[in-house]
């Protein structure tokens, strides 16, 4: 059974909380369904960004075999032998999901604290499934969170050059 909840975690929670956070958006600003959209755009631009260009850069530069390939010890997730070729550093999943949890907390700090808890817990699965260091883990949450918040302050500077129209995000 443990086995069971570490690759939920560490393999399908990941969209779990992809999902939780656009429905949350879109329900907080149920009355606004434009800023409810404006934010989980804000989410899915920001984690896609860290997972599909800011981790293909870092394989540029650094090399770092995944845990399994060092240790001997198979995965607990199949499909990450297939990624075997892949560097380790950072981890794709705690970019992605460490930017979502920061744009909610930008937006909700109580939220975003739950948010960051559920992003910890993905990180947390992904060492217990021998597929990542727990430097890759933390490496990802950093970059993830710098990229979300850059990404905030250059949607909000966007924003603030539009023009005031009634009903505008």
């Amino acid at each position: 059974m443990d086995r069971l909840i570490i690759i939920f975690f560490a393999e399908y929670f990941i969209w779990v909380l992809t999902a939780a956070v656009v429905i949350g958006f879109l329900w907080a600003k149920r009355g606004d369904f434009k800023s409810g959209v404006y934010y989980s755009l804000l989410a899915l631009v920001s984690a896609s960004l860290a997972r599909l260009v800011i981790k293909p850069v870092f394989l540029l530069f650094v090399s770092r075999p995944r845990p399994f390939m060092t240790s001997g010890n198979a995965p607990l997730i199949e499909e990450d032998i297939l990624a075997a070729c892949c560097n380790s550093f950072p981890s794709g999943h705690a970019l992605f999901v460490f930017a979502l949890a920061t744009t909610v907390f930008m937006y909700n700090k109580k939220w975003g604290m739950v948010a960051y808890i559920c992003a910890l817990l993905v990180g947390i699965a992904r060492v217990l499934a021998g597929v990542h260091f727990p430097t890759d883990i933390l490496g990802g949450a950093v970059i993830g969170a710098i990229t979300a918040w850059i990404i905030w302050h250059v949607f909000e500077k966007v924003k603030a050059k539009l023009p005031n129209r009634p009903n505008s995000v």
